[in-house]
Parts: structure tokens; C-alpha cells; sequence
């Protein structure tokens, strides 16, 4: 039985706040089994702390944050941390590891830019990793994901913004956006289910 949960801090933008909220319906879902398997984090063990990018900037600055902290992709501190961890999963564009006590999980949409049957494996591959959670309110917002990864067509997309005006490269920015937000989804599930719980003991 856990008495007090360890805290990890969240440092996120504001784009990404459904990545925070899905990380925690994650660790506040009992989802471990019955013989005492833990699923993802152990129950309980887990309390998320979430800091919006100003707030974490502000924090950052005098020193004042707790002993685990995730940085969530292009938040501040993130592409300074990026050379310097231990990397734990690289798939489709999305990755994340850990440096001591800090964590970072971030996503590159341009990995699909040439690679069409990449992008197909992707759209197959979160399907199955997306589909189903046991937690009702987790799976609307993976619904919700699902669907938008399913209308995109790639790399047809990226392509015509960067050929055509800037009507076409706002488009092609907001194919983007959608596009990272499914593989943050995806790279926060594997994370938890694999190694968000040493992460926290540690």
C-alpha cells in the first residue's frame, strides 16, 4: 500500500494541456491487477503536479521544483535537455528519456514528410495501442485522436504547404500540430505502461 505519492512535476504549453490531463487520467486510473500486477504506475504511487509554460519558467528560474520533473516536448529547458537523455523509446517520430530526475518526451511530425508507408505504420500501430482503455473519459480523448490521425493524408499535405502560399503553410502547420498531438498520445501511453513506474522508484 502506498502512504504518499511521489509527485512528478508536468512543465507543458498551453497546446499540450490534453497531453498533461491524459497522463493524468492514466496515474489516477486503478487499473492494477488483482493478484497485486502493477499496470503502468503501481496505484496510487503517483501525483501530478502540472505547470504551464509560464509558470514552470518562473519556478525554473529561482530553483523551485519538485525531485521529477517531465518536460513535455517544445516546452523551455526541453531542447537543452534533448542530448543529454538516456533515451528509452524511439518510434515513429516520437521519443523520450530520462537525465537523472528529468524526464522529456517529444515528437518530430517531419519524420513522415517522405515516408507515406511510415506514416500508414504509424496510423496502424496507435490504433492498437490507442484503442479500448478500460477509463471512459481516456478513451474519448483517444476517440477523439484517432479520428484526426485517420484524416490526414501524408505526405501529400506537408508538401503542397511548403510548395504553395501561406494559406497552404497554415494548413500544413496545423497538420502538423495534429499529427504531434497523436504521437505525444502514443508516446505517453508507452511510456506509462512501460516505464513511467521505475522512473518515479528510482
Amino acid at each position: 500500500m502506498v502512504l504518499k505519492p511521489r509527485v512528478l512535476m508536468v512543465a507543458y504549453k498551453a497546446k499540450d494541456e490534453v497531453i498533461v490531463n491524459l497522463l493524468r487520467k492514466l496515474v489516477e486510473t486503478n487499473d492494477d491487477g488483482p493478484n497485486g500486477e502493477v499496470v503502468g504506475t503501481e496505484d496510487g504511487s503517483v501525483k501530478i503536479v502540472s505547470w504551464e509554460e509560464k509558470v514552470w519558467r518562473e519556478n525554473k528560474k529561482i530553483g523551485k521544483y519538485g525531485n521529477k520533473i517531465l518536460l513535455i516536448n517544445d516546452v523551455t529547458g526541453g531542447n537543452q535537455l534533448k542530448p543529454v537523455i538516456d533515451e528509452k523509446f524511439n518510434e515513429y517520430g516520437v521519443s523520450y528519456g530520462f537525465a537523472g530526475n528529468q524526464a522529456l518526451i517529444f515528437a518530430d511530425p517531419t519524420v513522415f514528410l517522405e515516408d507515406k508507408d511510415l506514416f500508414k505504420k504509424f496510423q496502424e500501430d496507435a490504433k492498437r495501442t490507442l484503442s479500448n482503455p478500460s477509463d471512459i473519459e481516456i478513451s474519448n480523448i483517444f476517440i477523439g485522436a484517432l479520428m484526426t490521425l485517420a484524416s490526414i493524408s501524408l505526405p501529400a499535405s506537408f508538401m503542397l504547404g511548403c510548395i504553395y502560399g501561406v494559406y497552404k503553410m497554415r494548413k500544413a502547420y496545423e497538420i502538423a500540430e495534429k499529427i504531434v498531438q497523436v504521437q505525444l498520445m502514443y508516446g505517453i501511453m508507452k511510456l506509462y505502461k512501460n516505464d513511467l513506474d521505475k522512473f518515479m522508484k528510482a
